[in-house]
């Protein structure tokens, strides 16, 4: 499946971390393949269940693709700052 064929829920933006996790996607429908890209310069941990798990920590200015993962449908992809008062800025994720 390429990423033009779910494009509805592809996108989502969080414009301004947080020091507790914050809901920045919520999948309408089950996907396995999650990019996401920080562009700003202070690290995010993203978690694919709900703020349960952190799974993702990805430093500023860089980009993780991670294939074959479990996303659930009405599940939250949400983030936080990996270092407490460093807010991270202009994190995407793309789901299919």
């Amino acid at each position: 499946m390429a990423l033009s064929d779910n494009i509805a829920q592809a996108l989502a933006v969080d414009a301004t971390g947080a020091n507790t996790y914050a809901t920045v996607k919520t999948p309408t429908a089950n996907a396995t393949n999650i990019v996401v890209t920080n562009t700003g310069t202070h690290p995010a941990i993203v978690s694919l269940d709900g703020g349960t798990t952190d799974h993702i920590a990805i430093l500023g200015a860089s980009s993780v693709r991670l294939n074959n993962v479990r996303i659930t449908s009405a599940v939250a992809i949400q983030a936080k700052n990996l270092i407490g008062g460093s807010n991270y800025t202009g994190l995407y994720v793309n789901i299919w």
